[in-house]
């Protein structure tokens, strides 16, 4: 499929963008905050994962614990990743990514860490990505410095980068990096997908 738009570059939030994975982790939370002690009503830790990382999250949930057990609770998330990946599906957006890269550099650019890589890979498409950036080393989104990072690795300008994400925290970050920005769910088709990339003619 080829195009005619400015971009040259599709960047890509992973969690509600290119995979529906909130149930899932929701769940995952509540049964580790259960697990150390804390009975966090699920609205509540839905609130808490809104551009935050696990760390930070905890820290939000369980504010009495000591830096200690919330290092606990991430190791527990982390050793809990190749179950918790079970429940998680694939969106319309990810099955596009073969075709978007054959015209455009992708990228993804999480407040997820490590764990991006091996979430990419259990769908069989870490290899479309020409880079991938996350919280491990870059401020966590809101702040643009991943965004901006990523069109820098990519050899683009935020102007010929158009950015995929999820909500007001993605919202921001685009706002801030100066990047085109698409807000989308999992829901959104791949039809849709491609109408929005082709939007920017010009």
């Amino acid at each position: 499929m080829c195009m005619e738009t400015r971009f040259k570059a599709v960047l890509f939030d992973i969690d509600g963008v290119l995979v529906d994975s909130e149930a899932a982790n929701m769940a995952n939370y509540k049964a580790i905050l259960e697990g150390f002690g804390y009975d966090v009503p699920l609205p509540r830790i839905k609130e808490a994962m809104l551009g935050n990382t696990t760390h930070r999250l905890f820290e939000m949930l369980a504010p009495e614990s000591t830096p200690e057990m919330r290092d606990a609770m991430v190791a527990q998330v982390a050793k809990n990743v190749p179950y918790t990946f079970l429940e998680f599906r694939p969106t319309a957006a990810l099955e596009s990514v073969p075709d978007i890269s054959a015209d455009f550099l992708v990228a993804a650019v999480t407040n997820r860490r490590q764990s991006a890589y091996a979430l990419l890979n259990h769908f069989g498409m870490l290899g479309y990505f020409s880079a991938i950036h996350t919280a491990d080393s870059h401020e966590p989104k809101p702040s643009p410095e991943m965004m901006l990072a990523a069109c820098e690795s990519l050899g683009v300008s935020p102007r010929e980068a158009v950015f995929f994400g999820d909500n007001a925290v993605d919202a921001e970050a685009g706002r801030l990096a100066e990047i085109k920005t698409h807000i989308i769910g999992p829901a959104c088709g791949r039809g849709e997908i491609f109408r929005l990339i082709g939007s920017g003619r010009g």
